[in-house]
Order: C-alpha cells, then sequence, then structure tokens
C-alpha cells in the first residue's frame, strides 16, 4: 500500500468491524506492535554495534561476528514475525527477503579455511610446487627462496597441513580443539590457562600414526643424505596457513632448535602443541584467524651453527617513507635478537648501489645462545673481546642488503628477513616474509607543535609501533604473568619478550627498558595497533603503579597524567587508516549485507519487500508498514478513540494522533485536535519544549550549507516534502511514542511516566541528517553532551545516539522531557554548522544558559 493510499483509508476512518472486535483486534495488534518496536530496537543496536568496529577501535575475534550477525538476524525475524501478525498475513513476502539474505549471510560466517588433500610430506624442492595451503606459508616460502628467488637458503622438508590434521583427527582429538577453541574465554585469564593446558596435553599425549611416523623418518634420513651431514641436527618450526601472510603469529608458535633424529618426531608434536599455548590463542582470537582453526604444517630445516644471526627489515617499519634499509644482529643464533631480551646491535644502510652503511649502533653483548654438538641449545657468556664488537662487518652488512633488494624485488613489497651467519661466516637466509608497517606518522612540524609545553617523565624511547595510548601504568616484573595485565592499563616491562603478546588485546599501550623494532613483540605490537615503546631506561624505577600517562610513540616519550589532545590526534589518524586483515573483510562483507539502507524513500516504487537487498532494509520496510497498520487499526476503533487525529500545530511537521486510552481528551462535537486536548503525561512535559524555541530563532545554515541541502534535496527528494510527511505518534494516559523527521533527521522519543518511580523511564533513539559524517558526528557529539549533563544514560555509534534515563520521579522526568523537546527541536539542522569540536563544546554551554541560537547565529526572519 502506497502512503497517499494509506493516508486516505486512514482519515476516511476505515473500519474493519464492530467495535467491541475492534478493540480486542486493535489491542493485539498494539502489543503485536511493541514487540516489533522492541525487536527493531535490539537489530540497530546490533547493527551499531557491529558497525563501530569497522573503526579499528575495538578488538573483536571470528566468534563475535558469528554471534553478532545471528543475533542480529534473530531479532530480524522477531521483527518479521510481529509484522505478519499485525498485518493479518498481508506482509508474508518480507519472509522470503529475509530466508535470501539468510542464505547469503551463511556463506560469509561459515568457517572459511580448508585443507587439500596430498602428499603427507614433502622436500622443499617440491613444496615450492604444492599449493600454499598444504604446506603452510612459511615452508613455501622458504622452498621459494631456495629453488627460484636466488639467495642461499637451508635445505628441509615439509610435514604438511593434510597430514598435521590427521594427526589431529586420530582419536576424536580435532573435534575437541575446535569446541574449546570456539568458546575460548579470552577475557576469562584463568578459564583461557585452563583451556591452553588441557589443549597442549591432549597433543603431547597423543603418538603420530605409525605410517605418518615412518614418512617423517625417512625423510629426515633423505635430508641428512643430500647434506651429507653424519649425525644431522634440524630445526622444527611451524608454517601455519596464513603465517607471515595476513597473520605474523611473530614469536607466537613454537621453533624447536638443534634436534637430531631420535627426537624429531616429539619437536614436531611441540610445534602442533604451540597453536595452543596462551599467547598464541590470545593471538588467534584477537586477529580472528577465521572460523576455524588454521591449518598449521611444520617445516623442519637443516641447522645452521650461527656464529651470528638476526634480522633484517628491508623498509624501516616505524618510518616505510625513509630510503633506507634497517638491519639487526647478535652472537649466536636468532633468539637473542628477536626475543626481545637483549638489545641488539643496528645497523642503517642505504637502498642505493652498494648499500652504503649510514649509521650503526653496537650494543654491548654479554650472552648468546649455541648449538650444542649433540642436540639442544647452550646459553653462555659472549668472550670479553666479542662483547662490544659490531656482530657484522660493514662487506657483510652491505651484501646481506643486497640480499634483503633481491627478496623486495623477487616478492613486490617490503620484506622482514631472518638471516644467520655461519661458523665459515656464509650468509644464509632463514625465512622473508611481508613486512609489517606501523601507520604513516604525522608531519614533524605537526608533531612537535601538538607537544609544545608539555614535560615528559621519560624521553628516548625506541619508537616501535607509532601511536598515542594512555592509562594507568601497570608494572610487570620478571615471572609475573601477563594474564595480570588489566584492560586499559599501560604495561611496563624489563624486556620485549614475546610472551607479553598476551597482553596485547588489552594493553593501551606498551613501554619496556629493553627491545628493538626487530624483535617478534614489535610486530605483534604493530598489529594490533598498541603504542609502543622499547629501550625506555629506567622505566620501571620511574613510573609509579598506578598513575595515569600518556604515551607518546611519536617522539619517543612518556607524559604525566593523560594529554587528551595527543589522543584525539592519534584516534584522528588511526580511524584514516585502513583495516585489511581477513577478519575486517569478513565484518566489511558482512555490513554490506546487513546496514545500507537502500529503501530511503517511502514514496519509491521499490519501496515494497522485494526491493529489501539488507537487513536495514526490511527493518526500515518493516517500521514503516508497522506504522501504517497500527494508524489503520485506529481507523477501525475510531468510535471509541476518535481515531487517527492530525495535530492543529504551528510547527511546519504533521502529527498524526492515536490514543491508546486516556492519552486525549477532545469536547463533544470538537472535530480538530489542539494541544490542549493532550492528556498524556510524558507528552505534556514533551510538547511545551518543542514549542518554547521559536524556528525562526533557531540557529541558521550558512549559505553554502544551504547549497548543499538544495543539492541533496534534488538528488534524494525535497526536503519540504520530507517535513510534510505525517510524523506518528501513539499516546495513552502515562505512554507515549512518538517518531518523527525533522529535516533529514529521524528521532524516536519513547516515555512511560506514572507515580512508581520504577516504572518511569524515557528513551530517544536519534540517528541521520544532511551533512557529511564528520557533521552528523559533531550534532550527536552536542546532544550527548547536553544530554549527559542532564543525568541521561548514553552509547553512541558512528551518527546513531541511544540515551535512555530511568527510575525517576514524575517531577525530575518532567525535566528532562521539557528539556528533550528544546533539544530536539534546536538540533534540527545544526549538523551543518558545527565547524569544529570547540563549537560542539561552546554550542552545549550556550543551550545549558538557555541561549537557543547556541551562539551560532539565528534564522533569518
Amino acid at each position: 500500500m502506497t502512503l497517499p493510499s494509506f493516508l486516505r483509508n486512514l482519515l476516511a476512518g476505515r473500519s474493519d468491524g464492530g467495535s467491541e472486535d475492534a478493540r480486542g483486534r486493535f489491542l493485539r495488534k498494539y502489543e503485536a506492535y511493541r514487540k516489533l518496536a522492541s525487536a527493531n530496537n535490539a537489530a540497530l543496536e546490533v547493527l551499531a554495534d557491529l558497525q563501530s568496529k569497522a573503526g579499528g577501535e575495538f578488538l573483536f575475534d571470528a566468534k563475535y561476528l558469528r554471534d553478532a550477525t545471528a543475533n542480529a538476524l534473530a531479532r530480524g525475524r522477531e521483527v518479521v514475525e510481529a509484522l505478519d501478525a499485525l498485518s493479518g498475513g498481508r506482509e508474508r513476502r518480507l519472509r522470503g527477503a529475509l530466508a535470501e539474505l539468510e542464505t547469503k549471510l551463511a556463506e560469509e560466517t561459515a568457517p572459511t579455511v580448508r585443507i587439500p588433500d596430498g602428499p603427507r610430506v614433502l622436500s622443499l624442492s617440491e613444496a615450492a610446487d604444492a599449493p600454499v595451503d598444504l604446506v603452510g606459508a612459511k615452508a613455501w616460502r622458504l622452498a621459494v627462496l631456495r629453488t627460484r628467488a636466488g639467495v642461499p637458503a637451508p635445505d628441509g622438508f615439509s610435514i604438511t597441513s593434510r597430514a598435521c590434521r590427521d594427526f589431529l583427527e586420530q582419536g576424536g582429538i580435532f573435534p575437541k580443539v575446535r569446541a574449546a577453541v570456539e568458546d575460548l574465554p579470552l577475557a576469562n585469564q584463568e578459564g583461557l590457562l585452563r583451556t591452553s593446558e588441557a589443549l597442549r596435553a591432549a597433543v603431547l599425549g597423543t603418538p603420530w600414526p605409525r605410517d605418518l611416523a615412518d614418512k617423517i623418518l625417512s625423510a629426515f634420513d633423505a635430508l641428512e643424505a643430500r647434506t651429507g651431514k653424519r649425525g644431522l641436527l634440524v630445526s622444527a618450526r611451524s608454517s601455519a596457513v596464513g603465517e607471515d601472510g595476513d597473520f605474523s603469529f611473530a614469536g607466537q608458535y613454537a621453533s624447536i632448535l638443534n634436534v637430531d633424529r631420535e627426537h624429531i618426531l616429539e619437536a614436531c608434536r611441540e610445534v602442533l602443541a604451540s597453536q595452543f599455548g596462551p599467547r598464541a590463542l590470545v593471538y588467534y582470537k584477537a586477529r580472528g584467524a577465521g572460523g576455524d582453526l588454521l591449518p598449521m604444517a611444520v617445516c623442519v630445516v637443516a641447522m645452521v651453527d650461527a656464529r651470528a644471526s638476526g634480522v633484517l627489515y628491508t623498509r624501516p617499519p616505524d618510518d616505510p617513507s625513509e630510503e633506507s634499509m634497517v638491519l639487526a644482529g647478535s652472537w649466536g643464533l636468532g633468539p637473542s635478537t628477536v626475543d626481545g631480551r637483549l638489545t641488539p646491535d643496528v645497523f642503517t644502510v642505504g637502498r642505493g648501489a652498494g648499500h652504503p652503511l649510514l649509521r650503526s649502533r653496537v650494543a654491548p653483548k654479554d650472552r648468546m645462545l649455541l648449538c650444542r654438538e649433540s642436540r639442544g641449545l647452550v646459553d653462555v657468556e659472549v668472550p670479553g673481546w666479542m662483547r662490544d664488537q659490531p656482530c657484522l662487518t660493514p662487506a657483510q652488512v652491505s651484501a646481506l642488503a643486497g640480499f634483503g633488494a633481491a627478496l623486495e624485488a623477487y616478492f613486490g613489497r617490503a620484506q622482514d628477513v631472518e638471516w644467520a651467519l655461519d661458523a665459515e661466516e656464509r650468509i644464509v637466509i632463514l625465512q622473508s616474509r611481508p613486512l609489517r608497517v606501523s601507520g604513516e606518522a604525522a608531519g614533524r612540524a605537526e608533531v612537535l607543535a601538538q607537544r609544545k609545553g608539555l614535560t615528559p617523565l621519560l624521553s628516548e624511547g625506541t619508537v616501535v609501533s607509532r601511536g598515542v595510548g594512555s592509562g594507568p601504568v601497570f608494572l610487570l616484573e620478571d615471572g609475573d604473568s601477563p594474564t595480570s595485565v588489566p584492560p586499559g592499563a599501560v604495561l611496563v616491562a624489563r624486556a620485549a619478550e614475546p610472551r607479553l603478546a598476551e597482553a596485547m588485546d588489552r594493553a593501551a599501550a606498551l613501554v619496556t627498558e629493553v627491545g628493538s623494532t626487530t624483535s617478534h613483540l614489535a610486530t605483534v605490537a604493530r598489529e594490533f595497533g598498541v603504542p609502543a615503546l622499547f629501550g625506555v631506561r629506567g622505566a620501571l624505577a620511574s613510573l609509579n603503579a598506578g598513575t595515569v600517562v600518556t604515551v607518546d610513540a611519536e617522539l619517543g616519550n612518556v607524559y604525566p597524567g593523560r594529554v587528551d589532545a595527543l589522543l584525539e590526534s592519534a584516534a584522528r589518524r588511526r580511524a584514516e587508516g585502513t583495516q585489511d586483515t581477513p577478519l575486517f573483510r569478513r565484518l566489511r562483507a558482512i555490513l554490506a549485507l546487513l546496514t545500507p539502507l537502500n529503501l530511503t524513500d517511502v514514496r519509491g516504487r521499490n519501496f515494497k519487500a522485494a526491493g529489501c537487498q539488507t537487513l536495514h532494509d526490511i527493518l526500515r520496510y518493516a517500521h514503516e508498514r508497522a506504522m501504517e497498520e497500527m494508524f489503520l487499526a485506529g481507523g477501525s476503533f475510531g468510535k471509541e478513540s476518535g481515531g487517527a487525529l492530525r495535530l492543529a500545530s504551528p510547527l511546519p511537521v504533521s502529527f498524526y494522533f492515536l490514543d491508546l486510552g486516556g492519552g486525549l481528551e477532545m469536547p463533544a462535537g470538537e472535530r480538530e485536535l489542539r494541544p490542549e486536548h493532550f492528556r498524556c503525561r510524558p507528552l505534556l512535559h514533551l510538547w511545551p519544549g518543542m514549542i518554547e524555541v521559536p524556528w525562526d530563532k533557531a540557529p541558521a545554515a550558512s549559505g553554502r550549507d544551504v547549497a548543499s541541502l538544495m543539492m541533496t534535496a534534488m538528488t534524494s527528494g525535497d526536503v519540504a516534502r520530507q517535513m510534510a510527511e505525517p510524523n506518528y505518534v501513539l499516546v495513552s494516559d502515562v505512554y507515549l511514542n512518538m517518531n518523527f523527521r525533522l529535516g533529514y533527521h529521524f528521532s524516536r522519543v519513547d516515555a512511560c511516566s506514572t507515580d512508581n518511580v520504577h516504572e518511569n523511564y524515557a528513551s530517544l533513539l536519534f540517528h541521520g541528517g544532511a551533512a557529511d559524517l564528520r557533521g552528523r558526528s559533531r550534532r550527536v557529539d552536542f546532544i550527548e553532551r547536553v544530554l549527559r549533563r542532564d543525568g541521561w544514560r548514553s552509547s553512541r555509534r558512528g551518527d546513531a545516539l541511544f540515551a535512555r534515563i530511568e527510575n525517576q520521579d514524575a517531577e525530575s522526568l518532567a525535566h528532562r522531557l521539557r528539556a528533550l523537546g528544546r533539544l530536539l527541536v534546536v538540533t534540527r539542522q545544526v549538523d551543518t554548522l558545527f565547524g569544529s569540536d570547540s563549537d560542539v563544546e561552546r554550542a552545549a554551554e550556550a543551550f545549558a544558559k538557555g541561549d537557543f541560537t547556541l551562539g551560532l547565529g539565528e534564522a533569518p526572519p
């Protein structure tokens, strides 16, 4: 039914039967309408919460996406069912639109990871031609290094993801693992540890199937033959699907070094079990690695007895625009460099011909990890003469940079390269993966200007993950568990150890006394967007637990207190960035099916059930039809209630009222509804506020804004026509439900006022507008500030505001409803007027003082 025909039926007082039957039907319809309105509001809140995650400020996982999507669809079904009851079955076509949407969303939320079938064990030469999902990213890239990229890399073999999944599935382990991970209690740290311990024990306690064990041992023997080393020692490393790609898992999975043939099966089980360690589980869930467990392969590589080792970044991770490369290294094996416990030597080289050494920082190195002759590792003191010597010569630095440039050219993007220098001082490339970099840094002048006049508590920290974070200091002493770090804390620790990754989903910022930009934890901090400073000497002694500080991971400083200007600037830059992980891509795909509103014109030819493409469309269509049904029901109840009545009002909007009982009182023979006929308690307070503000004294849009509004009107419907559309009001003696448009924004006020304080409440839903998103958001900022000053609780997402106040005595509620009436009229077009955040605060102050122009100017006469 089109809107004009609906109005003709309504104003004609169409009747569907006798008064007693009509009353019963109407009350049943009213109950269905209340259910629909409640479900509609709940669905919109879920959609708004999903949209809030797209900004990258809140962590979530794949389970959240599935649960939120299921919740939104469940509320959508309630809306459709309520409309079906309300319309007497006339809107059943909407069920088809919802069913089609459910099918599409099922595809987006279903587990997406599939393990291909294939050989259970492959040599690295064979792995180069195998699917990445079969051998895992690390083994595939190492195979490519050996066979195609032209760099020296060790030989080895892959225990494929198919073999590892076979191992997990035997004895029913995998279904238990998947169920446990699905319901993983990230917020419950003790539960997380119990889950982790149970999963690891299940994996470590399960033997390899005999045929698979034979294949692994045969591959070991073949590798020993190819290398010509009797008593070969190897490393067993994780090679998960997605590792080193969309997810780095830097330092989260185990690598078992210097393993002999006798212990290779045990070492490979340890690698698989590390997938369920606390750090890996937190990382996996927080990064949203998919609806299923990431398949893991194990990469077994001939051990390099390293004299020195480290990492090479082919671009500086904190400023990728700089034309240089960064190398870090220490004596001995790689963990000395990347586990964050020691400060490595750092070399910065040019990207030009010959890769000249631009600068170097040689750190004192007193400990190093070496391979035992039989198996395992030993931590020894560095000989005195070596401690202050650089671990690389200038020629070696240049040669490594050359390999880095070749790898960057081959893979087409900046690389994070692990290298080693063997006992004969030959360079060996152990791994190359895409480099994770921080978001673009602010301009130097802007950074310095924002910090003028600030005195830091600590300075000269090394920026490893850009941004600004603030919160109370939490001092993590050596041996303390990172699970004790509370949400929103600034984590301060001695060393940048990989175990601290367990707290990256909760920390507001990270400060360590020891560590470098090349550590595993630095990579994880950048992925999580946690501002981080390493190498801040004296941090544990200088910062007091519980004291609020601001960590400035732009200049490398720590300031006392909360510095809002820096936090707001960093938040804007973060919001302007992009999130390009699989989890965010899935979120965007889900939002595309849920939130766009295509049914914007109730007069449009496409405003019908078949035109609903998204859940928002379904909600919009159902709400509009529900309001029509309620008013049509009022026509059938006309003799008892006076039907749907148009209000005679000086305001340039049309209101139609339906009395549910006791909300209106018109003298006999009276045909025109006027405000003096109101008896609804909430309305008697809201309405005076709405007419108290002279409409010709409201804030005025600028000439440019008016032109913008006119252009919007030409493209999406005339503003005057929208304001002339009927606005619906349901009233009883104690209840009010008012839905109305003022220009381009929509408001819903729902209120109950009785003599029982526990039954009294008022709620507001406000969204929309004609300005751009920033203008609309500032208007919501203004409304929220005004309401919160008056005691309302609120939550806002994007340009939508939900506000509520409850448990008020009748007098207090009356005061707040009158103020709300003034506010709704005052804000009808100020979204085009707020040019800055300071305008918002000034306007809130002006409104509190009774200046309804908000200090922004009056409308022209």
